[in-house]
């Protein structure tokens, strides 16, 4: 008698193919959906920093982020790490809470846009604050600021899944299994927060060798 062989390999039939393929291509649009967004964020950020120099806005947004990269390069390693990682770790915060809420989808679009935004305008204050020294500047901070765009477009994308399946339970009587999208969206907070940690180190490590160019 043959004995069976008991490396057994999984076969999928059409329909969990289709279904397999539905999930991937609606995971890779909902991605480039964040990054859209993101982008968009930070073209409409420098473009408001451009465009509206003498505005008494941007002025005092100017200050903050002077205020903000004199601590930096002043401080020590460990204050400028904690300061940056809990900035970073409370907007990840943010996008965690939202991610389990019936409307989260909107108030996702928001933060995303803020949060590049957010990156515009102070890529561009620092030349107005800094004027030929905001080159350097921007150099000190992009690095870490790629980072940080990265851990939110991911717990972005996650967070709006998550929240369309909560809109369709609580709403509309769909099926939906939330201990299973939950642990997905923990996951990638966890990723997330690794990359601001991270970013934070970076820009520490960043203001600790090349902060004393500014003063």
């Amino acid at each position: 008698m043959r004995t069976r062989n008991m490396l057994s390999i999984p076969r999928f039939s059409g329909s969990q193919n289709r279904v397999l393929i539905q999930k991937t291509e609606r995971r890779d649009r909902t991605l480039v959906l964040c990054c859209a967004l993101f982008v968009i964020g930070v073209a409409a950020g420098a473009l408001t920093a451009g465009f509206a120099k003498n505005t008494l806005l941007l002025e005092y947004i100017g200050y903050l982020v002077k205020t903000s990269v004199y601590g930096s390069a002043d401080g020590t390693f460990f204050v400028t790490f904690l300061s940056s990682f809990a900035g970073a770790g409370g907007l990840i915060g943010l996008y965690y809470i939202f991610s389990l809420s019936a409307f989260g989808v909107p108030l996702l679009f928001a933060l995303l846009l803020s949060c590049g935004a957010g990156v515009g305008l102070t890529c561009g204050c620092v030349y107005t604050a800094f004027g030929l020294k905001g080159a350097l500047v921007n150099l000190l901070i992009l690095p870490s600021d790629l980072l940080l765009a990265f851990a939110f477009i991911l717990i972005g994308a996650a967070g709006l899944r998550c929240a369309a399946e909560v809109y369709g339970i609580l709403l509309k009587n769909q099926s939906f299994n939330f201990i299973q999208a939950s642990q997905l969206l923990s996951g990638k907070a966890i990723r997330s927060i690794l990359l601001a940690a991270a970013a934070a180190l970076l820009r520490a490590v960043c203001f600790c060798f090349f902060g004393g160019h500014i003063s």
